[in-house]
């Protein structure tokens, strides 16, 4: 770990074009670059083997970096959803993921845990409330198995566009208290809430000792860097304020014209600066950044 207070972390998504499994060279290529940690996504290892998994434990231990991951539902998984057998089938994969990350020595789920991504609520006049009663249900059955296994779950809150259920940290906050687990946190990423929320300080004063994990970004999904118009020093400042020592893992995805860049909607290079740039050099500079600001 770094002799700063947080990790400095970075997900996958930058390194890549398409979604893969293939995250040993990843692994590899982040602590190359001076990062802590390297966030990946649970989607794809359901039904690796045992000893797919056993490769990729020993290439983390041998690059002396930790693994973060991170989750969705995809539709036909929605645990809030008013059909019982949806909620089943997003529960099993979701117990099925927690496995996996057991296997990989993980401690926390991070991610949109409590809906499916791209999502609005089919019924318009009920809102999110319709789906609270549900959604509380199955997260508290979640936390239970995850508890089990000394997993923490921590619930990202994202922008309207995405999802409807909790876009703000106030919202966060009010679910936490109905769902009742101790291990179940939130997950915040300043992407989204430069959105959604009117100060990003009192955002993160408010889920203070309820953060479990931490996103940054430019407003735009740029590497965070310098010239921002996001005001790193006083993220920090709040964030410690907070009690939050955790991870701090960029979520940058800023290469177009690729598969991967569809999920999030990419449609012109974010470099910074744009055109020919060398990703990794951007990212070293944006840790060696990130490391001094979050110390």
């Amino acid at each position: 770990m770094a002799s700063n207070q947080h990790q400095i972390g970075i997900y996958y998504g930058y390194f890549v074009t398409d979604r893969t499994d293939d995250y040993v060279p990843l692994v590899k290529r982040a602590a190359e670059l001076g990062f802590d940690a390297l966030e990946i996504s649970l989607v794809p290892l359901i039904d690796k083997p045992a000893s797919w998994l056993e490769r990729l434990v020993e290439a983390k231990t041998q690059a002396e970096i930790d693994l973060y991951f991170t989750t969705a539902l995809a539709p036909g998984r929605n645990i809030a959803s008013d059909e019982q057998s949806e909620r089943e089938k997003g529960l099993d994969f979701l117990g099925k993921s927690l496995k996996v990350m057991h296997q990989l020595e993980g401690k926390t789920m991070n991610g949109m845990l409590y809906g499916t991504w791209m999502s609005a609520p089919e019924n318009i006049a009920g809102g999110r409330e319709h789906y609270l009663p549900n959604c509380v249900d199955s997260m508290k059955r979640l936390a239970k198995r995850a508890a089990e296994l000394d997993i923490t779950l921590n619930l990202e809150i994202v922008n309207r566009f995405e999802q409807f259920m909790l876009n703000t940290t106030r919202q966060g906050v009010e679910f936490l208290d109905m769902v009742d687990e101790p291990n179940v946190k939130l997950h915040l990423d300043t992407f989204h809430m430069n959105i959604e929320e009117t100060d990003l300080r009192e955002a993160i004063l408010r889920a203070k000792g309820r953060i479990g994990f931490f996103h940054v970004n430019e407003n735009n999904r740029q590497l965070p860097h310098t010239d921002s118009r996001m005001n790193w020093p006083g993220i920090a400042a709040a964030l410690k304020q907070a009690g939050y020592s955790g991870p701090i893992v960029i979520e940058s995805v800023v290469r177009p014209h690729c598969q991967f860049a569809q999920f999030f909607r990419i449609w012109r290079d974010l470099a910074n600066p744009p055109g020919d740039v060398d990703y990794d050099s951007a990212a070293a500079r944006s840790r060696a950044f990130l490391a001094e600001i979050f110390q």
